[in-house]
């Protein structure tokens, strides 16, 4: 398998966890259930966009080192978006933590852009619940409902 096909599945299973579990990103996206991914805009594809009351929550997903080019791709996302009428109340870019300092004028980009690191925001090794949330192995109950972890239902990610 090719390392773009090897990275383009990687990238589509974290995808595919944010989606289905978008609290790992921000506890306030707990019930912000039926994410879609690969919505095709204008401008590109969305990897992860959930259609909440107050407006969409955009998720940008890369498994390398983010660069400053990815959060001029997610900005022009959201202009589109912006300028489609469609209201975005939140913007998030994952991936693991860049080598060098990513320009701030990009970060503050209405909505303004949050930052998420892969294995330091969300953790390696992730844990299973009763009530169906992940949530970091290093702790045994599930701070989101309180539930005990079920044995061997954990999750170690790999990208």
């Amino acid at each position: 398998m090719g390392t773009d096909l090897k990275r383009r599945n990687s990238e589509r299973r974290l995808q595919n966890l944010i989606r289905d579990h978008p609290y790992l990103l921000d506890a306030e996206l707990m019930h912000a259930g039926g994410g879609r991914t690969e919505s095709v805009i204008p401008t590109g594809r969305l990897d992860i966009d959930f259609d909440l009351a107050k407006g969409l929550v955009v998720v940008e997903c890369k498994i390398t080192p983010l660069v400053d080019d990815d959060a001029r791709q997610l900005c022009r996302y959201l202009d589109d978006l912006r300028a489609r009428s469609a209201p975005v109340c939140k913007a998030y870019l994952v991936g693991h933590t860049p080598s060098s300092d990513l320009d701030s004028r990009l970060l503050k980009h209405p909505p303004g852009i949050r930052l998420k690191y892969l294995f330091r925001d969300i953790a390696a090794h992730l844990a299973f619940c009763a009530g169906r949330h992940y949530f970091d192995a290093f702790v045994d109950t599930c701070p989101y409902c309180g539930e005990a972890r079920i044995p061997g239902k954990d999750l170690t990610l790999r990208f």
